[in-house]
């Protein structure tokens, strides 16, 4: 008997973690705790599609708000150690594993952050990652560019029911999530390929077709 594919597996518990789970995606505004997620208070004043967005990032403040809670009461270190421990020292070590599957442009960044604020954590000794202005720069625009690479990545998979490595729920009508998907690709090659070569495009896409 053979197990294929070992590099991305984990052994960690399954809810309890001082970590926001894989499957619980806070808004970026998103406050820890005693704040009730509320709707903006224009909702009124939306568009659908406004209104569609501010209810999806509610909702998902209201799941975390329920996760949040709940660690606090079954397991009060771990709620510690999420809530309380400076969030670029811990999600400095999370990224770390994480480079393969998402670059190096956020782990790069919470080292800066770090860097900021070197002597204010009790370091005496020179910070050892340095950057000059020019790659500080260059840092910037990579990021802005992540970070709309992420959140186009979350409205895909939300739009199509997906996850990460592609996966439907059989449930769904995979005729229609292919079609979808065709539509969304088109979308996005258009737009990307006014500031890329097609080829690098393809390659940023987030569901490869290996058929």
């Amino acid at each position: 008997m053979n197990i294929i594919d070992w590099q991305f597996t984990l052994i960690m518990p399954a809810f309890m973690q001082a970590q926001w789970p894989s499957f619980i995606t806070p808004p970026d505004d998103y406050e820890i705790g005693m704040v009730k997620p509320e709707l903006p208070p224009n909702f009124d004043a939306m568009d659908s599609n406004e209104k569609s967005y501010a209810l999806t990032e509610r909702n998902r403040a209201l799941l975390s708000k329920c996760y949040e809670a709940a660690l606090a009461k079954n397991h009060l270190s771990s709620y510690l150690a999420l809530t309380r421990v400076d969030s670029d020292l811990r999600q400095l070590f999370t990224y770390c594993e994480n480079t393969t599957r998402d670059g190096i442009v956020p782990l790069r960044d919470y080292l800066i952050h770090i860097s900021e604020k070197w002597s204010e954590m009790g370091f005496n000794e020179s910070y050892p990652y340095l950057m000059t202005d020019d790659d500080l720069s260059k840092h910037e625009l990579e990021l802005s560019r992540y970070k709309d690479w992420q959140t186009l990545k979350g409205y895909t998979q939300e739009l199509l029911q997906s996850d990460t490595d592609g996966w439907i729920s059989p449930q769904l009508d995979f005729q229609k999530v292919s079609e979808r998907h065709n539509e969304l690709y088109k979308l996005y090659m258009e737009r990307e390929i006014e500031e890329l070569s097609e080829e690098d495009a393809k390659n940023l896409w987030y569901y490869v077709d290996e058929s």
